[in-house]
Protein backbone atom coordinates (compact mmCIF):
# COMPACT_ATOMS: atom_id res chain seq x y z
CA UNK A 1 0.00 0.00 0.00
CA UNK A 2 1.47 3.21 -1.27
CA UNK A 3 2.57 6.10 1.49
CA UNK A 4 -0.55 7.96 3.01
CA UNK A 5 -3.25 6.14 1.27
CA UNK A 6 -5.67 5.50 4.25
CA UNK A 7 -6.08 1.37 4.71
CA UNK A 8 -9.13 -0.39 4.22
CA UNK A 9 -9.77 -1.33 8.16
CA UNK A 10 -9.59 2.92 8.32
CA UNK A 11 -12.53 3.00 5.85
CA UNK A 12 -14.25 0.31 7.50
CA UNK A 13 -14.37 2.42 11.16
CA UNK A 14 -14.85 5.14 9.54
CA UNK A 15 -18.13 4.36 7.71
CA UNK A 16 -19.54 2.33 10.82
CA UNK A 17 -18.86 5.47 12.69
CA UNK A 18 -20.44 7.77 10.22
CA UNK A 19 -23.61 5.38 10.47
CA UNK A 20 -24.05 4.35 14.20
CA UNK A 21 -24.00 8.34 14.61
CA UNK A 22 -26.41 9.65 12.16
CA UNK A 23 -28.76 6.42 13.43
CA UNK A 24 -28.02 8.37 16.89
CA UNK A 25 -29.21 11.79 16.47
CA UNK A 26 -27.22 13.26 18.81
CA UNK A 27 -28.85 10.94 21.85
CA UNK A 28 -25.05 9.93 22.88
CA UNK A 29 -21.38 11.59 22.74
CA UNK A 30 -19.59 10.28 19.20
CA UNK A 31 -16.98 8.76 21.86
CA UNK A 32 -19.41 6.58 23.72
CA UNK A 33 -20.58 5.40 20.42
CA UNK A 34 -17.49 4.34 19.50
CA UNK A 35 -16.31 2.71 22.42
CA UNK A 36 -19.65 0.29 21.86
CA UNK A 37 -18.27 0.19 18.50
CA UNK A 38 -14.92 -1.14 19.75
CA UNK A 39 -12.69 2.10 18.31
CA UNK A 40 -10.01 3.74 20.28
CA UNK A 41 -10.65 7.11 21.58
CA UNK A 42 -8.28 8.98 19.50
CA UNK A 43 -9.43 7.00 16.83
CA UNK A 44 -13.15 7.99 17.71
CA UNK A 45 -11.99 11.89 17.72
CA UNK A 46 -10.09 11.93 14.50
CA UNK A 47 -12.84 9.89 12.23
CA UNK A 48 -15.61 12.26 13.60
CA UNK A 49 -13.13 15.14 12.97
CA UNK A 50 -12.56 14.27 9.24
CA UNK A 51 -16.60 13.56 9.09
CA UNK A 52 -17.11 16.65 10.49
CA UNK A 53 -15.31 18.72 8.47
CA UNK A 54 -16.02 17.05 4.95
CA UNK A 55 -19.71 17.52 6.22
CA UNK A 56 -21.14 13.95 6.53
CA UNK A 57 -21.48 14.80 9.70
CA UNK A 58 -22.70 17.98 11.60
CA UNK A 59 -21.69 18.92 15.48
CA UNK A 60 -24.34 20.29 17.26
CA UNK A 61 -22.84 20.37 20.72
CA UNK A 62 -19.88 19.32 22.68
CA UNK A 63 -18.92 15.94 21.44
CA UNK A 64 -22.59 14.82 19.67
CA UNK A 65 -23.31 14.66 15.84
CA UNK A 66 -26.00 14.86 13.91
CA UNK A 67 -26.07 13.63 9.81
CA UNK A 68 -24.48 16.49 7.93
CA UNK A 69 -25.33 18.33 4.87
CA UNK A 70 -23.17 16.08 2.28
CA UNK A 71 -24.58 13.03 3.70
CA UNK A 72 -27.90 14.31 3.66
CA UNK A 73 -27.72 15.46 0.24
CA UNK A 74 -26.27 12.42 -0.94
CA UNK A 75 -29.08 10.51 0.64
CA UNK A 76 -31.68 12.56 -0.78
CA UNK A 77 -30.42 12.40 -4.29
CA UNK A 78 -30.82 8.20 -3.94
CA UNK A 79 -33.79 6.71 -3.67
CA UNK A 80 -33.82 3.88 -1.51
CA UNK A 81 -36.46 1.77 -2.99
CA UNK A 82 -35.19 2.92 -6.72
CA UNK A 83 -32.00 1.10 -5.14
CA UNK A 84 -33.13 -1.93 -4.30
CA UNK A 85 -35.25 -2.21 -7.65
CA UNK A 86 -31.91 -1.97 -9.66
CA UNK A 87 -30.55 -4.91 -7.50
CA UNK A 88 -33.20 -7.14 -9.05
CA UNK A 89 -32.83 -5.26 -13.11
CA UNK A 90 -30.61 -8.35 -13.79
CA UNK A 91 -33.30 -10.83 -13.02
CA UNK A 92 -35.80 -9.53 -15.13
CA UNK A 93 -33.33 -9.04 -17.87
CA UNK A 94 -32.83 -12.73 -17.94
CA UNK A 95 -36.49 -13.48 -17.54
CA UNK A 96 -37.43 -11.02 -20.52
CA UNK A 97 -35.41 -12.61 -22.41
CA UNK A 98 -36.18 -15.81 -21.73
CA UNK A 99 -39.69 -15.74 -22.14
CA UNK A 100 -39.71 -12.98 -24.94
CA UNK A 101 -41.99 -11.23 -23.19
CA UNK A 102 -41.56 -7.63 -21.01
CA UNK A 103 -40.72 -8.31 -17.28
CA UNK A 104 -41.58 -5.24 -14.59
CA UNK A 105 -41.08 -4.67 -10.91
CA UNK A 106 -42.85 -2.12 -9.25
CA UNK A 107 -44.52 -0.63 -5.92
CA UNK A 108 -47.09 1.16 -4.68
CA UNK A 109 -47.14 4.73 -4.37
CA UNK A 110 -49.99 6.70 -3.28
CA UNK A 111 -52.51 3.97 -4.25
CA UNK A 112 -51.02 3.93 -7.95
CA UNK A 113 -48.36 1.50 -9.02
CA UNK A 114 -45.25 3.16 -9.96
CA UNK A 115 -43.25 1.02 -12.34
CA UNK A 116 -39.54 0.74 -11.20
CA UNK A 117 -38.15 -1.65 -13.79
CA UNK A 118 -38.78 -2.43 -17.14
CA UNK A 119 -36.65 -5.04 -19.15
CA UNK A 120 -37.48 -5.96 -22.31
CA UNK A 121 -38.24 -5.10 -26.17
CA UNK A 122 -41.16 -5.64 -27.36
CA UNK A 123 -42.62 -3.69 -29.64
CA UNK A 124 -46.15 -1.39 -28.87
CA UNK A 125 -45.55 -1.83 -25.13
CA UNK A 126 -46.65 1.56 -23.77
CA UNK A 127 -45.16 0.90 -20.57
CA UNK A 128 -42.23 3.29 -19.01
CA UNK A 129 -39.35 3.04 -15.78
CA UNK A 130 -41.08 5.76 -13.57
CA UNK A 131 -44.67 5.54 -15.17
CA UNK A 132 -47.87 5.19 -13.06
CA UNK A 133 -51.20 3.36 -13.73
CA UNK A 134 -54.09 2.50 -11.44
CA UNK A 135 -53.61 -0.44 -9.40
CA UNK A 136 -57.07 -1.80 -9.01
CA UNK A 137 -56.55 -3.29 -13.19
CA UNK A 138 -53.03 -4.06 -13.38
CA UNK A 139 -51.22 -7.37 -12.39
CA UNK A 140 -48.40 -5.66 -10.17
CA UNK A 141 -51.24 -3.73 -8.42
CA UNK A 142 -53.77 -6.41 -7.85
CA UNK A 143 -51.15 -8.61 -6.10
CA UNK A 144 -49.65 -5.31 -4.33
CA UNK A 145 -53.57 -4.53 -3.30
CA UNK A 146 -53.88 -8.06 -2.30
CA UNK A 147 -51.22 -8.53 0.30
CA UNK A 148 -52.16 -5.12 1.93
CA UNK A 149 -53.51 -5.33 5.48
CA UNK A 150 -57.09 -5.67 5.98
CA UNK A 151 -58.06 -1.93 7.28
CA UNK A 152 -55.99 -0.55 4.46
CA UNK A 153 -57.59 -2.72 2.01
CA UNK A 154 -60.87 -1.90 2.41
CA UNK A 155 -59.67 1.51 2.84
CA UNK A 156 -58.42 1.26 -1.08
CA UNK A 157 -61.96 -0.02 -1.76
CA UNK A 158 -63.94 2.58 -0.46
CA UNK A 159 -62.35 5.16 -2.75
CA UNK A 160 -64.45 3.65 -5.23
CA UNK A 161 -65.91 4.43 -7.69
CA UNK A 162 -62.78 3.14 -10.24
CA UNK A 163 -62.69 3.55 -13.85
CA UNK A 164 -63.33 0.89 -16.72
CA UNK A 165 -60.19 1.33 -18.57
CA UNK A 166 -61.34 -1.51 -21.43
CA UNK A 167 -64.80 -3.78 -21.54
CA UNK A 168 -62.96 -6.45 -19.06
CA UNK A 169 -61.91 -4.01 -16.37
CA UNK A 170 -63.52 -5.08 -12.82
CA UNK A 171 -64.64 -1.81 -11.12
CA UNK A 172 -67.12 -3.13 -8.61
CA UNK A 173 -65.16 -2.68 -4.99
CA UNK A 174 -66.93 -6.34 -3.91
CA UNK A 175 -65.32 -7.92 -6.99
CA UNK A 176 -62.44 -6.49 -6.54
CA UNK A 177 -62.32 -8.02 -2.84
CA UNK A 178 -63.13 -11.76 -4.20
CA UNK A 179 -60.34 -11.19 -6.50
CA UNK A 180 -57.81 -10.01 -4.01
CA UNK A 181 -58.75 -12.65 -1.94
CA UNK A 182 -58.09 -15.73 -5.20
CA UNK A 183 -55.11 -13.71 -5.44
CA UNK A 184 -53.46 -14.29 -2.27
CA UNK A 185 -54.85 -17.86 -2.29
CA UNK A 186 -53.89 -18.68 -5.52
CA UNK A 187 -50.19 -16.65 -5.17
CA UNK A 188 -50.77 -14.59 -8.61
CA UNK A 189 -52.86 -11.87 -10.41
CA UNK A 190 -53.67 -11.33 -14.28
CA UNK A 191 -54.45 -8.31 -15.86
CA UNK A 192 -56.48 -10.12 -18.83
CA UNK A 193 -56.93 -6.98 -20.95
CA UNK A 194 -58.06 -4.99 -17.99
CA UNK A 195 -55.88 -1.78 -18.78
CA UNK A 196 -55.01 -1.78 -22.47
CA UNK A 197 -57.25 -4.05 -25.20
CA UNK A 198 -54.95 -7.12 -26.37
CA UNK A 199 -52.38 -6.85 -23.61
CA UNK A 200 -52.38 -9.63 -20.63
CA UNK A 201 -50.22 -9.44 -17.65
CA UNK A 202 -49.18 -12.12 -15.18
CA UNK A 203 -47.86 -11.29 -11.67
CA UNK A 204 -46.77 -12.43 -8.81
CA UNK A 205 -45.52 -11.07 -5.63
CA UNK A 206 -41.83 -10.95 -4.47
CA UNK A 207 -41.48 -12.67 -1.00
CA UNK A 208 -40.86 -10.61 1.95
CA UNK A 209 -39.23 -12.13 5.16
CA UNK A 210 -40.73 -9.82 7.10
CA UNK A 211 -43.98 -10.47 5.80
CA UNK A 212 -44.84 -7.23 4.23
CA UNK A 213 -45.21 -7.54 0.24
CA UNK A 214 -43.69 -4.17 -0.94
CA UNK A 215 -42.83 -5.35 -4.42
CA UNK A 216 -44.34 -7.34 -6.99
CA UNK A 217 -43.00 -8.27 -10.45
CA UNK A 218 -44.90 -9.39 -13.39
CA UNK A 219 -44.58 -10.19 -17.67
CA UNK A 220 -46.49 -8.63 -20.14
CA UNK A 221 -47.32 -9.53 -23.87
CA UNK A 222 -49.42 -8.77 -26.67
CA UNK A 223 -49.70 -10.90 -29.96
CA UNK A 224 -46.59 -13.75 -28.75
CA UNK A 225 -48.17 -14.22 -25.18
CA UNK A 226 -49.06 -18.19 -24.50
CA UNK A 227 -52.75 -19.13 -24.87
CA UNK A 228 -54.33 -19.23 -21.18
CA UNK A 229 -53.92 -22.86 -21.12
CA UNK A 230 -49.86 -22.49 -21.65
CA UNK A 231 -49.53 -19.78 -18.69
CA UNK A 232 -47.93 -22.67 -16.28
CA UNK A 233 -44.61 -22.70 -17.54
CA UNK A 234 -44.27 -18.91 -17.89
CA UNK A 235 -45.99 -18.82 -14.34
CA UNK A 236 -43.54 -21.04 -12.86
CA UNK A 237 -40.64 -18.82 -14.29
CA UNK A 238 -42.43 -15.66 -13.07
CA UNK A 239 -42.01 -17.20 -9.45
CA UNK A 240 -38.61 -18.50 -9.82
CA UNK A 241 -37.60 -14.86 -10.93
CA UNK A 242 -39.58 -13.28 -7.89
CA UNK A 243 -37.36 -15.42 -5.35
CA UNK A 244 -34.71 -14.90 -7.28
CA UNK A 245 -35.27 -10.98 -7.12
CA UNK A 246 -35.96 -11.34 -3.06
CA UNK A 247 -32.56 -12.49 -2.34
CA UNK A 248 -31.01 -10.04 -4.67
CA UNK A 249 -32.96 -6.91 -2.59
CA UNK A 250 -32.17 -9.00 0.45
CA UNK A 251 -29.50 -6.04 1.92
CA UNK A 252 -32.82 -3.69 1.80
CA UNK A 253 -35.33 -5.50 3.43
CA UNK A 254 -35.83 -2.92 6.49
CA UNK A 255 -37.30 -1.06 3.59
CA UNK A 256 -41.36 -0.32 4.66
Amino acid sequence: MKKGMPSVAALERGLALLAAVARDGAQRSAIDIGQELGLPIATTHRLAATLAKGGYLHRVRRGRFVAGPALLAVSGAISAHAAAAEAARPVLAKLAQRTGLTAHLGRLESNMVTYLIKEGDEAGLFTREGIQLEAYCSGIGKVLLAHLPGEEQAEYLASAPFIALTPRTITDPDALRQAFDRIRAEGYAVDDEEVVSGLTCLAVPVPAARGAVTFAVSLSGRGNWPARRSRVPVLARLQDAAREAAEAMAPFAVLP
